[in-house]
Protein backbone atom coordinates (compact mmCIF):
# COMPACT_ATOMS: atom_id res chain seq x y z
CA UNK A 1 0.00 0.00 0.00
CA UNK A 2 2.67 2.95 0.95
CA UNK A 3 4.24 1.98 -2.42
CA UNK A 4 1.28 3.33 -4.37
CA UNK A 5 1.15 6.32 -2.61
CA UNK A 6 4.98 7.06 -3.16
CA UNK A 7 4.22 6.35 -6.95
CA UNK A 8 1.19 8.36 -6.88
CA UNK A 9 3.29 11.53 -5.66
CA UNK A 10 6.44 10.84 -7.46
CA UNK A 11 4.16 11.16 -10.52
CA UNK A 12 3.17 14.71 -10.57
CA UNK A 13 6.76 15.88 -8.11
CA UNK A 14 9.21 17.42 -10.37
CA UNK A 15 12.65 15.65 -10.33
CA UNK A 16 15.65 17.92 -10.10
CA UNK A 17 17.21 16.41 -12.75
CA UNK A 18 14.24 17.16 -15.55
CA UNK A 19 13.71 20.60 -14.08
CA UNK A 20 17.36 22.23 -13.45
CA UNK A 21 17.76 23.60 -17.15
CA UNK A 22 13.98 24.59 -17.09
CA UNK A 23 14.40 26.17 -13.42
CA UNK A 24 18.04 28.10 -14.46
CA UNK A 25 15.79 29.68 -17.83
CA UNK A 26 13.21 31.14 -15.08
CA UNK A 27 16.04 32.41 -12.34
CA UNK A 28 17.69 34.07 -15.27
CA UNK A 29 14.72 35.65 -16.73
CA UNK A 30 14.02 37.15 -13.06
CA UNK A 31 17.47 38.21 -12.70
CA UNK A 32 17.35 39.99 -16.19
CA UNK A 33 14.18 41.78 -15.87
CA UNK A 34 15.23 42.84 -11.88
CA UNK A 35 18.42 44.01 -13.03
CA UNK A 36 16.32 46.00 -16.04
CA UNK A 37 13.74 47.38 -14.55
CA UNK A 38 16.71 48.79 -11.25
CA UNK A 39 20.21 49.36 -12.68
CA UNK A 40 20.38 52.80 -14.32
CA UNK A 41 20.29 51.95 -17.92
CA UNK A 42 18.29 54.73 -19.32
CA UNK A 43 20.32 58.26 -20.19
CA UNK A 44 19.19 61.15 -20.73
CA UNK A 45 21.37 64.46 -22.01
CA UNK A 46 20.37 68.16 -21.69
CA UNK A 47 21.98 71.18 -22.84
CA UNK A 48 21.74 75.06 -21.56
CA UNK A 49 22.90 77.94 -23.28
CA UNK A 50 24.62 80.24 -20.65
CA UNK A 51 25.56 83.65 -21.21
CA UNK A 52 24.84 85.72 -24.53
CA UNK A 53 27.61 87.22 -26.63
CA UNK A 54 25.71 90.84 -26.25
CA UNK A 55 26.34 90.87 -22.60
CA UNK A 56 29.90 92.85 -22.08
CA UNK A 57 32.78 90.74 -20.65
CA UNK A 58 30.59 87.19 -20.74
CA UNK A 59 31.10 84.53 -23.45
CA UNK A 60 28.63 82.53 -25.09
CA UNK A 61 28.65 78.95 -23.97
CA UNK A 62 26.49 75.75 -23.42
CA UNK A 63 26.72 73.39 -20.64
CA UNK A 64 25.84 69.39 -21.05
CA UNK A 65 24.66 67.52 -18.43
CA UNK A 66 24.15 63.50 -18.80
CA UNK A 67 22.00 61.49 -16.13
CA UNK A 68 20.93 57.81 -15.90
CA UNK A 69 17.90 56.76 -14.49
CA UNK A 70 16.34 53.24 -14.12
CA UNK A 71 13.27 52.02 -15.98
CA UNK A 72 11.62 51.87 -12.79
CA UNK A 73 12.37 55.90 -12.33
CA UNK A 74 11.39 56.60 -16.06
CA UNK A 75 8.62 54.45 -16.89
CA UNK A 76 7.04 54.01 -13.12
CA UNK A 77 5.46 50.22 -12.57
CA UNK A 78 4.32 49.74 -16.06
CA UNK A 79 7.68 48.95 -16.68
CA UNK A 80 7.71 46.42 -14.02
CA UNK A 81 4.37 44.69 -14.93
CA UNK A 82 6.10 44.34 -19.19
CA UNK A 83 8.94 42.94 -17.51
CA UNK A 84 6.65 40.52 -16.00
CA UNK A 85 5.62 39.00 -19.09
CA UNK A 86 8.97 37.17 -19.64
CA UNK A 87 9.05 35.42 -16.24
CA UNK A 88 5.58 34.39 -16.63
CA UNK A 89 6.72 32.78 -19.84
CA UNK A 90 9.84 30.99 -18.24
CA UNK A 91 7.55 30.01 -15.10
CA UNK A 92 5.41 28.10 -17.42
CA UNK A 93 6.89 25.13 -18.14
CA UNK A 94 7.72 24.65 -14.13
CA UNK A 95 3.96 25.26 -13.07
CA UNK A 96 2.67 22.81 -15.78
CA UNK A 97 2.03 18.92 -14.95
CA UNK A 98 5.07 16.28 -15.71
CA UNK A 99 2.72 14.71 -18.60
CA UNK A 100 2.92 18.53 -20.72
CA UNK A 101 6.08 20.04 -19.57
CA UNK A 102 7.88 19.16 -22.75
CA UNK A 103 4.86 20.87 -24.56
CA UNK A 104 5.09 24.05 -22.24
CA UNK A 105 8.20 23.97 -22.41
CA UNK A 106 8.89 24.24 -26.67
CA UNK A 107 5.89 27.27 -26.39
CA UNK A 108 7.94 28.76 -24.02
CA UNK A 109 11.75 28.48 -25.74
CA UNK A 110 9.17 29.92 -28.84
CA UNK A 111 7.19 32.77 -27.95
CA UNK A 112 11.00 34.08 -25.46
CA UNK A 113 13.14 33.07 -28.68
CA UNK A 114 10.54 35.59 -31.21
CA UNK A 115 10.47 37.79 -28.12
CA UNK A 116 14.07 38.29 -28.43
CA UNK A 117 13.96 38.79 -32.01
CA UNK A 118 11.09 41.00 -32.18
CA UNK A 119 12.52 42.64 -29.23
CA UNK A 120 16.07 42.90 -30.52
CA UNK A 121 16.44 46.77 -30.75
CA UNK A 122 15.52 47.32 -27.14
CA UNK A 123 15.50 44.87 -24.23
CA UNK A 124 15.34 41.65 -26.10
CA UNK A 125 18.67 40.38 -26.29
CA UNK A 126 19.10 40.61 -22.47
CA UNK A 127 16.58 37.70 -22.66
CA UNK A 128 18.89 35.42 -25.37
CA UNK A 129 20.57 33.51 -23.03
CA UNK A 130 17.22 32.46 -20.97
CA UNK A 131 15.74 31.46 -24.34
CA UNK A 132 18.71 29.30 -24.93
CA UNK A 133 18.22 27.67 -21.21
CA UNK A 134 14.60 27.03 -22.44
CA UNK A 135 15.35 25.22 -25.86
CA UNK A 136 18.01 23.01 -23.90
CA UNK A 137 15.54 22.54 -21.28
CA UNK A 138 12.77 21.31 -23.89
CA UNK A 139 15.49 19.30 -25.72
CA UNK A 140 16.40 17.23 -21.97
CA UNK A 141 12.88 17.03 -21.09
CA UNK A 142 12.01 13.04 -21.09
CA UNK A 143 9.07 12.73 -23.28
Amino acid sequence: MPQQAVTRNRRWSPTVSDNRWLFAAFLLTMTVSAALLFLPLVASAESTVVGTPMEAGQQAGTVETTDRESLLEVADWDAAALLLIPVAVAAAPLVTPRRARRPMAIASASVLGISVILGAASVGLFYLPSAILLVVGAIRQRA
